[in-house]
């Protein structure tokens, strides 16, 4: 049996993935911070690279889904964000050099930045030109663990995943944070939902299915690639809002839109290479990923 480590399993993506994991026949064993009295579950602190090597040692994974990340809302400090970030990476990639095995490594769309639109959809070959800190740091982990596995000592699989979307989604997203803003005015506890860079064109895929991605890429026979997850769909941050006011029963009429766009107007993905390696391909539609977030946040 396969056995899998997914670090970060407690959070939004880990707690898709490590239960899809085990439903196809791996043996997994969940990681964080916390003690905790589950038998799948061992605690460690993968800023600590003595921590990280006894985790390795003790569990003897044949692939590591590294999911725990830090990101910009919790961690707006850009010096703590690379080094909560980079660090773990590190410590990863140095202990599986010693025990061998497979690193699945989530990195982000943020690494390609601000690139021309006319570039779209983004391929794993486009050129990376982050808009800020935490694009930075998450190629800066991709590059530390592909120079540690140079010499195949274990293999990487470094992933970009685009915008996520579903059930259990937290405001710290595009689309969890308008649900949570529709949900307050249909609730009557606000008048407004507010909202700016409106017309921005995103790449959103349903947690699901990316969970989904994880992993066949866990088991898959790849060779050390480097790999989008994405829908290749191109889809405005306004039309993500009218869905959740047509959900919630409400209109644009309660929309106050702000003035200010971001930095990143377009970016939307190639999801050609995963799917060739894997036969993977986003299957949720986009109005039930937001219908399952809108119900998700409205039970509170």
């Amino acid at each position: 049996m396969t056995r899998a480590l997914v670090t970060g399993a407690g959070g939004w993506v880990g707690g898709y993935v490590a239960p899809l994991l085990a439903e196809r026949g791996f043996d997994v064993v969940r990681t964080g911070r916390t003690p905790g009295a589950d038998p799948g579950y061992v605690a460690a602190d993968l800023s600590d690279l003595d921590s990280v090597t006894r985790l390795l040692d003790e569990v003897r994974p044949d692939v590591v889904i590294h999911l725990a990340a830090a990101t910009p809302q919790r961690v707006p400090a850009a010096d703590r964000l690379v080094e909560a970030t980079v660090g773990p990476v590190s410590n990863l990639a140095a202990a599986l050099r010693a025990n061998g095995g497979r690193l699945v490594l989530a990195g982000s769309s943020a690494q390609y930045g601000a690139l021309d639109p006319g570039a779209a959809p983004l391929t794993e070959d486009c050129a990376l030109r982050p808009a800020g800190a935490y694009g930075w740091a998450k190629c800066a982990a991709e590059a530390i663990a592909r120079g540690l596995s140079a010499d195949d000592r274990f293999e990487l699989v470094a992933t970009r995943p685009f915008n996520h979307v579903g059930p259990g989604e937290t405001a710290a997203t595009v689309a969890g944070a308008l649900a949570r803003k529709v949900a307050a005015v249909a609730a009557g506890s606000a008048d407004k939902v507010t909202v700016r860079d409106i017309d921005a064109i995103r790449d959103f895929t349903d947690v699901r299915d990316v969970a989904r991605a994880y992993a066949d890429l866990a088991a898959a026979d790849l060779g050390g690639p480097t790999v989008n997850i994405c829908s290749q769909r191109p889809v405005a941050v306004r039309a993500v809002l009218e869905t959740l006011l047509q959900v919630a029963g409400l209109d644009w009429s309660v929309v106050e839109v702000l003035p200010g766009a971001g930095p990143v107007a377009r970016q939307v993905g190639s999801a050609r290479r995963i799917g060739e390696l894997t036969a993977w391909t986003a299957a949720i539609p986009l109005r039930r990923s937001l219908e399952d977030l809108y119900a998700d946040v409205a039970r509170g």
